[in-house]
């Protein structure tokens, strides 16, 4: 007896798993957007502590933070490592805070990576040190907290605390800053040494100048 064959039955297209993960990519493509965009509104960028109690290190705080994040601290003075933008909100809500809350605020123009004039850092390293020693609070920052702040906070490691040289290349990973080809920071550093040394004693910061001038090792 022949069977009589059963045509076969297509399975037909469901949209529903392609729509539920598109939406899924989406949501969480949009909240990792949303995440690094704003985060600063909620935690400080690249904050961190340099002295516990007296310096403070970040990148540029947020115009929705910076009022808070001062007071919380008990910030006595700003050391803004970049040049005034007077179209930048969070700049000049920075000038704001400070204002009102009668936070003294010196800027200095440097160059985003990392060098510049060396008598600014030497300005800023001294008053680094000077606010330390009344135990006062004052946060040094730049727009990104990686390389002007970095440069700073490793000439007083170096100079005002004697640190390692071989901590300093990896404090400065952590902070933001990136080694490339072309990178300027660490012949900066290497090449200020000398100077910076001689700048500071005369400033009466350091008693003397090192026996042997502190050098960033190169990159292993």
């Amino acid at each position: 007896m022949n069977m009589e064959q059963q045509p076969s039955q297509k399975k037909r297209f469901d949209p529903k798993p392609g729509i539920v993960i598109i939406l899924i990519v989406a949501i969480v493509g949009g909240g990792i957007w949303w995440w690094s965009e704003n985060r600063h509104r909620f935690y400080p960028k690249r904050w961190g502590v340099v002295v516990p109690g007296n310096i403070y290190r970040s990148g540029q705080l947020d115009q929705h933070l910076v009022a808070e994040i001062l007071q919380d601290h008990g910030v006595d003075l700003i050391l803004c490592l970049r040049p005034h933008e007077p179209d930048q909100p969070d700049h000049l809500a920075e000038r704001e805070a400070a204002e009102a809350l009668g936070i003294e605020m010196l800027e200095f123009d440097l160059s985003g990576d990392g060098t510049g004039n060396l008598e600014h850092f030497v300005t800023a390293v001294k008053t680094m040190d000077d606010v330390r020693q009344r135990g006062d609070q004052v946060l040094v920052h730049c727009a990104a907290g990686a390389y002007r702040t970095g440069v700073a906070v490793s000439f007083y490691r170096l100079l005002i605390e004697g640190a390692d040289p071989a901590t300093i290349r990896p404090e400065l990973l952590s902070y933001g800053w990136r080694e490339k080809s072309d990178d300027k920071l660490i012949d900066y550093l290497n090449d200020n040494m000398p100077v910076m040394a001689e700048r500071l004693q005369e400033e009466g910061v350091i008693d003397r100048i090192p026996d042997v001038i502190p050098r960033l090792p190169d990159a292993e």
